[in-house]
């Protein structure tokens, strides 16, 4: 089985792009911590993705429910564009403004 390219580490860089995205303010010792842990998780997902599947069946949903739909009964709000729109940090008045940063490996 092929594994696929993953992740090993995470760099100074990788961290501080995160905590930029989560508008996060961390002292060292807890951009240590961070680093450690995610590096922890990629290492479980590491050992996952080196498990055969491929004669598991894919399963799509576990609880067995079928076309359950809301009814009318049920409370049903929905935002108005402004208020969707309203804790973004940029927006065009129509659309919310990302960055054009991307995660790189």
């Amino acid at each position: 089985m092929a594994t696929k390219n993953v992740k090993k580490d995470f760099s100074k860089h990788d961290i501080d792009y995160l905590v930029e995205l989560s508008k996060l303010t961390v002292t060292e010792s807890e951009e240590a911590t961070i680093t450690s842990q995610l590096s922890q998780t990629l290492e479980a997902v590491n050992t996952m993705e080196a498990i055969d599947t491929s004669q598991v069946e894919p399963t799509y949903q576990t609880n067995g429910l079928e076309n359950q739909f809301q009814t009318a009964d049920m409370p049903h709000t929905q935002l108005t564009q402004k208020e969707a729109l309203s804790g973004a940090p940029k927006t065009d008045g129509t659309h919310f403004i990302t960055t054009g940063n991307t995660f790189t490996s």
